[in-house]
C-alpha cells in the first residue's frame, strides 16, 4: 500500500510554502517605505523564509532517518538536546542541515549566501577598539590610525530579495530535496511504522483524571511512559 502514498514533495511543500507566502507579504510592506524601514521588512522577509526552509528540512531529515539514509546521531548530535520518545526532530542548525545534505549528494548550497547574510544580521554585533583605515578629512589622505571604542552592528542586508527570488528558492529547494527523498524507502518505512502502531495496546483514561486539576499533567506523563516503553527514542522500537 505504500506505493499509493504521495510524493514527499506534498509533505515538504506544506512546511515551506506558507512561510514563502508570508515572506512575500512582508516585501509588499516595503512598497511605500524606503531606507531603514525598507531594510527592516526585507530582513524580516528573509528570516521568515529561512525559518520555513528549516522546518522543511526538519521533515526531510525525519523521512531520511526512518528510511535508514541517515543515522540518529547525525540529526541529534548534541547531548544537550533531550529528544523525547516518539519524536523525530533534526537538531542541526540550518547550516549543518545544508552541509549534511551536500554529503548525501543533495546540493542546495546556493542558499548559503542567504543563510550567512541572515546570521550576520541577526547575530553579529561587537565593540571595536584598535587600528583601522581612515581618511584624514583635512588632507584627504588615507592612513591607519587607532580608533574607538566603537559599537558596530549591521543595519541592512546586502542582497537583492524579491518575490520572484523567494519563489525561485522555494521551488528549487523543494524539487531537489523531495526528488532525493523519494529515491529512498521512506514510504515503505512510513507504512511499516503505521502498521506496527496499530498492533500496540490501547490504554483507557481514568474518568477521574478528566476532573483532576493535575489530570492533564498525569495524562501527559502516562503518554511519555508509554512512548518510552513501546516507541523508544528515535522510534527505535518501531524501526
Amino acid at each position: 500500500m505504500s506505493e499509493y502514498m504521495p510524493s514527499s514533495k506534498e509533505f515538504l511543500k506544506n512546511s515551506i510554502q506558507s512561510h514563502a507566502e508570508l515572506a512575500k507579504d512582508l516585501l509588499k510592506l516595503t512598497d511605500t517605505d524606503s531606507g531603514e524601514a525598507y531594510n527592516r521588512f526585507q530582513v524580516a522577509s528573509i528570516i521568515i523564509f529561512l525559518a520555513g526552509l528549516e522546518k522543511m528540512l526538519n521533515i526531510a531529515f525525519g523521512l531520511l532517518y526512518i528510511a535508514g539514509k541517515v543515522k540518529w546521531k547525525e540529526i541529534v548530535y548534541k547531548s544537550s538536546f533531550k529528544t523525547k520518545a516518539g519524536f523525530t526532530d533534526c537538531h542541526r542548525g540550518l547550516y549543518g542541515k545544508i552541509k549534511e545534505l551536500e554529503k548525501l549528494g543533495v546540493d542546495i548550497t546556493l542558499l548559503m549566501d542567504i543563510v550567512e547574510m541572515r546570521n550576520y544580521f541577526v547575530h553579529d554585533s561587537f565593540i571595536y577598539a584598535g587600528y583601522a583605515q581612515v581618511v584624514d578629512k583635512s588632507t584627504m589622505t588615507a592612513r591607519i590610525s587607532p580608533v574607538g571604542p566603537q559599537i558596530s552592528y549591521p543595519l541592512s542586508p546586502s542582497i537583492v530579495w524579491t518575490d520572484e527570488i523567494i519563489q525561485y528558492y522555494t521551488d528549487g529547494t523543494l524539487n531537489v530535496v523531495s526528488s532525493f527523498v523519494d529515491t529512498t524507502d521512506w514510504k515503505r518505512a512510513w507504512w511499516d511504522i503505521s502498521e506496527k502502531l496499530k498492533e500496540l495496546p490501547i490504554h483507557e483514561i481514568d474518568v477521574e483524571l478528566v476532573h483532576d486539576p493535575d489530570g492533564h499533567e498525569k495524562i501527559m506523563a502516562r503518554i511519555e511512559e508509554l512512548n518510552n516503553k513501546y516507541i523508544g527514542i528515535g522510534l527505535q522500537k518501531l524501526l
